[in-house]
């Protein structure tokens, strides 16, 4: 198996704020953390700068990695790239917030530099609704494999 980390990406409380169906994003990307924490599997959380805080809904404890970004790739964030490097990560698992922006620049970014990209399909979203569709479209063809919540959580 390859050495994956989960990626949760601005899930924040200002990024939360006007968007519909939150709860049950968070529920979702939660059954994946709680996966991830179940296998002692790590969990980077990322914060864009000036969101506000990790929305209280999401699980995240003090263990887990937590970094913050200026740019909407995760990969700007020199802190994110040294977890990286440390844990020897070849395969990322993706969640969070906006599937328009820092989550597909993530995923590109990840892509890119040569990782396996796990795109949880119904594990990100944004405010404009049709965007996640769109993304996991264009992110499939740029090569990330995409499974929804439940098929990552029953196939493992």
């Amino acid at each position: 198996m390859a050495n994956q980390v989960l990626v949760v990406i601005d899930i924040q409380n200002n990024t939360t704020a006007l968007l519909l169906g939150k709860k049950k994003i968070i529920n979702r990307v939660n059954s994946v953390i709680q996966y991830f924490k179940e296998n002692h599997l790590p969990i980077i959380y990322v914060k864009q700068s000036g969101a506000g805080k990790i929305h209280k809904g999401v699980l995240v404890s003090e263990s887990d990695y937590v970094i913050t970004k200026n740019k909407p790739s995760s990969f700007s964030s020199s802190d994110f790239c040294q977890i990286l490097d440390k844990l020897g990560a070849t395969e990322m698992v993706v969640t969070g917030l906006m599937s328009n922006a820092c989550v597909q620049a993530t995923s590109k970014s990840a892509l890119e530099k040569g990782y396996q990209v796990t795109l949880i399909e119904d594990g990100h979203d944004s405010i404009i609704k049709p965007m996640r569709g769109v993304f996991n479209k264009i992110l499939r063809k740029k090569g990330a494999n995409l499974i929804s919540c439940t098929e990552f959580i029953s196939d493992k």
